[in-house]
Order: C-alpha cells, then sequence, then structure tokens
C-alpha cells in the first residue's frame, strides 16, 4: 500500500514465525535501499553486509534493483527477508541407508532447507512421490536439532 508518507509492507524475517506490516519511508523506493532502512530497524540485521540480504517473494529470489511500488505483499504472501546468521560455513555429513553425503553450506536463514534440497539431490530414493521426513541429530551429542539457535 502506498502513501504520501512512504510504502506499507508486509515483511518477515525468515524463520520468524508471524510477518509484520511495517512502514517504508519514501526514499526507500527499491529492495536495496530497503535493506539499507531494515539494517537500522532490525538489530539481527545490523552486522550483516547489506550486500547479504535477500528478498524472497512467493517463493521466488527477487533482484535488488526492484521498485517496492510493483510490490504486493499480505500478511499470507509476505516478502520475506532471507540473512546469515554468522559468517561460518556447516559441513553436513547425510545419511541414507548405506550411503553418505557431505556438503558445505553458509550459516544462512535458510541451512534447513539447503540440506533438505541437497539431500533429495544426492539420493534417488528421496527422489519417489511419497513423503519424505528428515531429521538432523548433532552427532557429537547424539540430540535432534530442531532449529539453527
Amino acid at each position: 500500500m502506498t502513501d504520501a508518507q512512504g510504502l506499507s509492507l508486509w515483511i518477515r524475517l525468515e524463520n520468524d514465525p508471524s510477518p509484520e506490516d511495517v512502514n517504508v519511508p519514501p526514499e526507500c523506493t527499491h529492495l536495496s535501499r530497503l535493506a539499507h532502512h531494515l539494517k537500522q530497524q532490525y538489530d539481527i540485521l545490523k552486522d550483516v553486509r547489506q550486500s547479504q540480504i535477500k528478498f524472497i517473494l512467493n517463493g521466488q529470489l527477487q533482484r535488488m534493483a526492484t521498485r517496492l511500488d510493483r510490490i504486493d505483499t499480505t500478511d499470507e504472501k509476505p516478502l520475506v527477508i532471507r540473512f546469515p546468521l554468522s559468517d561460518n560455513r556447516i559441513s553436513i555429513r547425510m545419511y541414507s541407508g548405506r550411503n553418505s553425503r557431505t556438503t558445505m553450506i553458509p550459516h544462512y536463514t535458510d541451512m534447513w532447507e539447503c540440506t533438505r534440497q541437497f539431500a533429495m539431490q544426492a539420493f534417488e530414493v528421496l527422489k519417489s512421490d511419497s513423503p519424505v521426513n528428515f531429521w538432523f541429530v548433532d552427532n557429537k551429542t547424539s540430540t535432534e536439532i530442531t532449529n539453527e539457535f
């Protein structure tokens, strides 16, 4: 929604359960400027380089040059903000039966989805139409990992 004060967008930080309606100042005309604005508004983004912030709308990565007045968001279809949680890369070893694969992924908010996608590509048995259940376990402690925090 546009008004004289700027825009109003539904935004959800990836992995947050709910979106929020955010007032965007008029000088934020493109996603690149919105990234700068969000860094000032959210403590979790303060140390994130602007170039590391990604915008996802309806499951599609958006270009930073995308004009905000062309983005239509709702509380059910918010603009999702993806960002790194640290500068670390995570080594992941996956098993399916006796087969194993290893990969390194960046510690971003979408690390679980990246892991699932890698597993789906790596193991033929997961390419079936049957539902697939994933769980993550810390090898050192044998503890199930429920989220990246």
